[in-house]
């Protein structure tokens, strides 16, 4: 499971996995176009709905997911008001990280990507702890 699967994360036909997102008023900056933290907040609410899918944001564990590496590309400017598509996809499964990458959409056209590795952290001994092979396998499922 350790291979990297690689793909064009501005294609719409990439993903499987997807969730919705609307731009708020408070998401512009002074140019008028959503601020590039805002972009990085509806990746976080794609990212957690992946999480919530696969498995791996469970209440009442001692196991959580970190952001390790997470790399941004903005590739045109969102207006408000715009509805986003956040497709989001595993490109790799390791030990106790996984790598996914994710293209932000509006009206089908990609406005931005992200490349995130993840890491599943033990909340009690606040140390990343192995991926469980049933983990693994809901997270390379959607490879």
């Amino acid at each position: 499971m350790d291979e990297i699967r690689t793909f064009d994360p501005t294609d719409r036909a990439a993903y499987r996995h997807w969730s919705e997102e609307r731009v708020r008023f408070a998401d512009l900056d002074a140019l008028g176009h959503v601020n590039n933290n805002a972009i990085g907040v509806y990746f976080e609410s794609g990212r957690l709905e992946f999480f919530r899918t696969v498995g791996l944001h469970e209440e009442g564990t001692s196991q959580a997911t970190v952001v390790a590496r997470l790399a941004m590309e903005f590739l045109a400017e969102i207006r408000y008001p715009s509805r986003l598509d956040i497709g989001t996809r595993p490109v790799r499964v390791g030990r106790s990280s996984f790598t996914y990458r994710q293209g932000l959409f509006v009206d089908g056209r990609c406005v931005a990507t992200a490349e995130t590795v993840s890491v599943l952290f033990n909340l009690r001994t606040r140390r990343s702890e192995p991926l469980s092979d049933e983990q693994r396998g809901r997270i390379a499922a959607w490879l």
